[in-house]
């Protein structure tokens, strides 16, 4: 009888032990279960978090290739601004030959001008010298005829043809 309960204490306290451990095991489990569904959510996140980056990615991407496309449309504009540049420079250029070229036919017009007025000036002398002569002439011949009116017939005739040369310019001083 000493045996059987001894026995059953042995059992009770092996059951015990059991019960313990398998509680504590539960325990385990329980943290490991928690642990694990940490691990999902963690990789669920990264996933998420990994799809989001491409996407990013493939939106850098589109951006990039617009940017190169703006680049490129951009470098063709700078090239034909540069075209246009370089036309205007050389039309300037041209417009400047056309105004010098000008400006040399307004320079010899100018100095033509001159000379004429120079001449003109040189004419105006020489009229006025030449109608100071012919008033001399005049009043000369005019003497001298009436002189020859007081001498005689023919003398008188002769300073009347003088003043009528003097008067169409045929006599000069």
């Amino acid at each position: 009888m000493a045996a059987c309960l001894a026995g059953r204490r042995a059992l009770r306290r092996k059951m015990s032990t059991f019960i313990r451990t398998k509680v504590a095991f539960g325990r385990k489990m329980a943290a490991l279960r928690w642990k694990v569904a940490a691990l999902r959510r963690k990789v669920v996140a990264f996933i998420r978090t990994k799809v989001a980056l491409r996407r990013k990615m493939a939106a850098l991407r589109w951006k990039m290739a617009a940017l190169r496309r703006t680049i490129v449309a951009l470098r063709w504009k700078v090239v034909a601004f540069m075209r246009t540049i370089v036309a205007l420079r050389r039309k300037v250029a041209a417009l400047r030959r056309k105004v010098a070229a000008f400006m040399r036919k307004v320079v010899a017009f100018m100095r033509k001008v001159v000379e004429f007025m120079r001449t003109i000036v040189a004419l105006r002398r020489k009229v006025v010298a030449c109608l100071a002569g012919r008033r001399a002439l005049t009043r000369k011949v005019v003497a001298c005829g009436v002189r020859a009116e007081e001498s005689g017939p023919y003398t008188g005739c002769f300073s009347i043809i003088v003043l009528e040369a003097s008067e169409r310019g045929y006599w000069s001083t």
